[in-house]
């Protein structure tokens, strides 16, 4: 009698390690599934959206080629001259295809952001396609200089973590060119490498100093460039801002509950986001947020894609944690 009871379990045993691998191959091939349709549906979102974005320049002058301070942000329409001249496309076509090449540039640039501090799992794709999902909605109203400085910011938050300065610095030439707001970059820089062992003293001062002469001096050159054209070097409107809020409580109360919300994802995922992710996120939002009191458009949420890239890293540490807390059991568990 006992060895008739034994032997079913042996044989259950002995088919045990044949059922584990099944079950690994299933849940390996679930994964890479997952993986490919995030990765493909973030392809497509970007596509689609840059193309809807920035279409509408083949057919009409926006205000950011003819008004001031628009027309200072001068990377796409400078870099479609070129593209223009070296290609012999039509320059509203370069300006188009610019504009969808640097969306593409900024997908690859999320992934490259977020493998700096993170495995390259499915979590990347997750990350990938929320910095898309997020980025386009707000483009409104659609200014060509936008995807470019999601673009830049982006990878420049991922060169500093990663130490290639190098190319920080050329980047930051080309982010300069694109919007006075490379002027955050800088000051990200001296604190995140203020401590910093590996950089001796004398390195880091001339590197902000080279830094500040850069930005000097394309800033003065396009203000010099474009002083004559219409418009105003800087909009000065805190009043109108304030007064539009009084006249729009629904909306200004949808902007105080997002606001919340995202300083309340900030506070409970602080300890689970890198260190140089903290440290942007303290230099770009009070400074964004005084810009856009003093100088911004009321409801223009635009005008905080600098700091994109950074909530987003926030937001997807935080889904993370809430999917490891509700995981279902592993199936390699016995």
């Amino acid at each position: 009698m006992a060895a008739r009871s034994i032997a079913p379990t042996i044989m259950t045993m002995q088919g045990l390690p044949d059922r584990l691998n099944t079950q690994s191959h299933l849940w390996s091939v679930s994964q890479s599934h997952s993986r490919l349709f995030l990765s493909l549906l973030s392809v497509t979102v970007t596509l689609t959206m840059s193309w809807l974005h920035a279409s509408p320049w083949l057919h009409y002058v926006s205000i950011d080629e003819i008004l001031r301070p628009y027309v200072f942000r001068r990377f796409i329409p400078f870099s479609a001259r070129i593209l223009a001249f070296a290609s012999g496309l039509d320059y509203r076509a370069a300006l188009v295809t610019l504009i969808i090449a640097c969306a593409v540039g900024y997908l690859i640039s999320t992934r490259y952001l977020y493998t700096t501090f993170f495995e390259h799992d499915a979590r990347a794709d997750l990350f990938v396609l929320l910095s898309a999902v997020m980025l386009f909605p707000i483009l409104n109203p659609p200014h060509m200089y936008d995807i470019p400085t999601a673009l830049f910011f982006t990878l420049e938050i991922a060169l500093l973590a990663r130490r290639r300065i190098v190319l920080y610095i050329i980047v930051f030439i080309f982010a300069s060119l694109n919007r006075e707001t490379a002027f955050l970059l800088p000051i990200v820089f001296s604190v995140h490498f203020v401590q910093d062992r590996k950089m001796s003293w004398k390195e880091y001062v001339l590197l902000i100093v080279i830094q500040v002469l850069i930005y000097g001096w394309i800033r003065y050159t396009v203000l010099s460039s474009f002083s004559r054209y219409p418009g105003d070097d800087i909009l000065i409107r805190p009043i109108e801002n304030l007064r539009m809020y009084l006249e729009s409580p629904i909306q200004a109360l949808v902007v105080l509950l997002l606001s919340g919300s995202i300083l309340w994802m900030v506070v409970h995922q602080w300890r689970n986001v890198p260190e140089i992710i903290q440290t942007s996120f303290l230099i770009f939002t009070p400074i964004l947020f005084l810009m856009y009191v003093i100088s911004g458009k009321t409801f223009e949420i635009r005008v905080f894609i600098e700091v994109l890239p950074v909530l987003t890293i926030f937001l997807t540490t935080m889904i993370s944690s809430c999917a490891r807390s509700h995981r279902a059991p592993n199936p390699l568990a016995i």
